[in-house]
Parts: C-alpha cells; structure tokens; sequence
C-alpha cells in the first residue's frame, strides 16, 4: 500500500507549504480521488507530475503550424507538456498542460515531483474554488463532483446543451470519483496526515498513535460522535456520507454550542465536539 501513503504524503507536504498547517484525512482523501481519476496522481504521461490534468496555456499559432507537419513543439521549459483533450462542444484539441517531473523543483512552490503536483492541484481545486475549500473537510463525492462541474473543473463527454446532458456528466465524474476515493480509502486505513517531517517515499507511514474517541477529520467519526451525544432522533446513519440528516445534525450542534450554523465541521466545531464527548 506504499503508493497510497506516497501520494496522500506527497498532498500533506503541499498542504503544509500552501498554508502552514496539516490538512484532515479526509481533505486528502478527496484530492487524491480527484488527481487518481484524472491523471493517476501524477503518474500518467509518463510520470509527468500533473496531479489534475492541470492545463498550463494554449498552443501559439506557430506551434499549431509546426504540430501540423507531424513535429512535436518544443516546450518553454520542463515544466510543461503537450497532450491532447476533449470538449463535448468542440471536439480534439491539442494544449499544454503542467508538468512537475521528479527532481525539477518548481520555484513558486519550491517543491519537486508529486509534491508539486499537489501544490499546483490545491490552488486550481480549493484556492480557485472557495466553495470547495470550505468543505473540504467533510465535502461528500456527489457536491463535490457538482462543484467542479459547475465552476468549470471539467467539461465530460455528454453535449450539455442536449436534455440530461449536464446530469449526465456529473454522474460520470461522481462514480469515477467514488471510485478512487474506495481505492484511497482501503489504501490508507493505517495513515494519518503527518505533523513533521514526511516519511521516506516507498515506505509506509508509521500507524498512527491510538487516540480516544471518534476520528474527527473524517464524516464517519463526526456522524459516530453526534450519535454518542444523542444530538438526532432517530440516530444518523453511520456512513461517512454528509446527507440532509448529517448537515442538520452538525447545524443543531453547532447552534446549540453558539457556533457558526453552517454544517462546515471547522476547527471551532471539532474542538467543540471534543469538548462535549470529553463530558
């Protein structure tokens, strides 16, 4: 399972030079199932290092001129690559997207490799997209995969303009998503997001420590702790899933303790449910 706990370290890493603090497991979780289903967190084009298929520029007329006598362009440096793409309105198209290849640091992240490509993920995913920043905590597959829809991540395969067109591709995205987020899942059951310095890559992380209580980055811990302080009646169902019941469940709790009613589990709301279960 080293791949798994690569990857989700190689997020960690980014996590902590963008914003100086440690991301929840399950912000993890999502960026990898999003950068494993486009590019195979990095993996696809030969290791190129782009963890979202993360266009960089579009190609100059000359370049358009010397791609149709068969001759690859040549790239502005060694932190782009040119592949093809799709529109379901226009089609094929040749453009240049990012690459991080290992042992290039990128200078604006001062990170190499997959770490980089995380970096580069996390300001198109959460910095570009404020609402998916704000839950990306406890964000689940189907709104996160709206989402990027609808703010322009990714166009699918259906004509939007055609009945059911738009419904269609975000359902692709949200099965895809759920998907490589079960991959992730399974692979990283023994991790937890780091505090200091990451693990050597092709090495497993160490377990995590034991901790009382419920595990509070994820929506299972959060749906498990409302259920032991009885906030719901009947209790959620524990499912790792933020349905209607779960948002209103962390809306009541977060009401009742004088918090923001906003269903977003943030720091304030966990720290709260901590204190509770601690009672």
């Amino acid at each position: 399972m080293t791949r798994y706990h690569d990857k989700a370290n190689a997020v960690v890493a980014a996590w902590k030079k963008r914003y100086g603090t440690v991301p929840s497991k399950h912000a993890v979780l999502m960026c990898c199932a999003v950068a494993e289903h486009e590019t195979k967190c990095g993996d696809s084009w030969n290791r190129a290092g782009n963890w979202g298929a993360i266009q960089r520029r579009a190609m100059t007329q000359a370049e358009r001129d010397i791609a149709k006598t068969g001759t690859v362009p040549t790239p502005s440096d060694a932190f782009e690559q040119l592949h093809g793409d799709s529109s379901p309105i226009n089609g094929r198209y040749q453009t240049w997207f990012w690459a991080f290849p290992p042992g290039n640091v990128y200078p604006d992240a001062q990170l190499a490799g997959d770490a980089a490509g995380a970096w580069k993920l996390l300001g198109v995913l959460l910095e570009r997209r404020p609402a998916i920043k704000a839950l990306i905590d406890v964000i689940d597959v189907p709104t996160l995969a709206s989402n990027m829809y609808h703010t322009h991540y990714y166009e699918g395969f259906h004509d939007p303009r055609q009945p059911g067109g738009v419904e269609k591709n975000i359902a692709d995205y949200a099965n895809a998503l759920h998907f490589t987020a079960g991959q992730f899942t399974a692979g990283l059951s023994d991790w937890e997001p780091f505090a200091g310095e990451p693990p050597a890559a092709g090495t497993s992380s160490p377990p995590p420590a034991t901790k009382p209580g419920f595990n509070l980055s994820t929506l299972l811990g959060i749906q498990q702790a409302l259920n032991r302080l009885k906030v719901v009646d009947p209790p959620l169902k524990e499912d790792g899933l933020l349905g209607p019941r779960t948002r209103e469940a962390i809306m009541t709790f977060q009401r009742d303790n004088s918090l923001q009613v906003d269903a977003i589990v943030g720091a304030k709301t966990r720290a709260a449910l901590e204190r509770a279960l601690a009672r």
